[in-house]
């Protein structure tokens, strides 16, 4: 469910409270609201946040100042997504690219949100399970 990213965080609990949604597209403006922020963590939910986007609308006018690593050290489960990449402008490996060298992300940080990625996707299980061991051992290789 799209919400949070050009609606504030009302929009969210919509998608929250009547949607009964296992996931929310964007969700930067979530942020408006502690105990909004809160509920999200309860509920496990996935942040699929798309920087590129969020420029590109002006959600952030610089990805420097975008909210994704404030989000994480929150606690919010994020992952790095695209949003129509051929109006917004880059597919998922240039919004991890431009989002890395803005925020100055970890490596410890890019493993999360790839992690998040397949844990909060809509795969089997047993998928799920595989490809975050294979992603496990790459990073475990390669600190």
């Amino acid at each position: 469910m799209h919400a949070g990213e050009e609606g504030g965080a009302d929009y969210i609990w919509v998608a929250l409270d009547i949607l009964k949604i296992k996931r929310i597209d964007h969700g930067n403006n979530c942020l408006q609201d502690e105990i909004l922020v809160k509920e999200i963590i309860k509920r496990d939910l996935a942040l699929t946040v798309c920087p590129l986007s969020n420029t590109a609308l002006q959600v952030v006018s610089d990805l420097k100042d975008h909210s994704l690593k404030k989000m994480m050290d929150l606690g919010l489960q994020i992952t790095i997504n695209s949003d129509d990449p051929t109006y917004f402008g880059g597919q998922v490996n240039q919004n991890y690219i431009d989002t890395q060298k803005a925020l100055n992300l970890t490596k410890k940080d890019l493993h999360q949100l790839a992690k998040n990625s397949f844990k909060y996707s809509f795969l089997k299980e047993n998928k799920k399970e595989d490809f975050i061991k294979e992603l496990d051992k790459y990073y475990l290789n390669n600190k």
